[in-house]
């Protein structure tokens, strides 16, 4: 029991970094090995040390450990999620080849949801691949998909014409990320989906309020509160 934790921790927070890593690198069109991992600010190469997951961030205190400037905490809090996530699906029985379908559409959703918070855009690579990989895996190894394209095809209308009736534009990767649960999705969970994002997307925004801090002109990215809303249906 403890090995299987320590393997999943460990596992996890390497998937954590590489994800980030992706996620950092893919949209603005560099390689994911060049140039090597360094520090933005003083550019001094990183060292095999500096680049544990979650331990290196604790041993340098949070900084870099050549111009002492402050190590982005995203890539850190991915580290923490991802096994934290993990252990949650190996202790509801979800973390199992039966669900690997479900589980890489989970992980490819977290690595756009960190374009989304960097850049508010996300890879149509990253998601055609991730996504495709899940819809083959299911159609040739697992039971057959129903495929709901009525339903698919109804939500892309109605938010293309919310989208170009309202002040505020949807934008069009949380569409399309929507449009492609829909067509996996019965609607009863569809709905579930919808209510359980938007109800943290308002959550997050009420927080926001309570610290003063404006959103007004700001775009919040939709995406990890969609990430959420499906975590919450796969481990239902």
């Amino acid at each position: 029991m403890i090995i299987i934790i320590v393997v999943i921790i460990l596992v996890g927070s390497c998937l954590g970094s590489f994800f980030t890593v992706i996620a950092e690198r893919v949209p603005i069109g560099l390689s994911l090995v060049s140039p090597s991992s360094h520090c933005p600010r003083c550019k001094n190469k990183l060292k095999p040390l500096d680049l544990i997951p979650i331990f290196s961030f604790l041993f340098l205190k949070g900084k870099c450990r050549y111009c002492q400037t402050k190590i982005q905490l995203m890539s850190t809090v991915i580290e923490c999620l991802i096994p934290l996530l993990f252990l949650i699906f190996y202790y509801t029985n979800h973390l199992s080849i039966v669900y690997l379908p479900e589980i890489i559409i989970i992980l490819t959703s977290i690595i756009l949801s960190i374009m989304d918070i960097l850049y508010l855009e996300l890879s149509p690579t990253i998601f055609l691949l991730g996504y495709g990989i899940s819809f083959v895996l299911s159609y040739l190894f697992y039971q057959p998909i129903h495929i709901h394209f009525i339903n698919a095809l109804l939500l892309y209308f109605t938010f293309s014409v919310i989208s170009y009736l309202s002040i505020s534009k949807i934008g069009l990767g949380d569409v399309k990320l929507i449009c492609f649960w829909a067509l996996t999705l019965n609607i009863n969970n569809l709905v579930y989906l919808l209510l359980y994002a938007t109800s943290s997307a308002l959550l997050y925004i009420l927080y926001l309020y309570s610290k003063k801090i404006s959103i007004q002109n700001k775009k919040i990215p939709f995406v990890p509160f969609l990430t959420f809303a499906y975590i919450i249906i796969f481990l239902q």
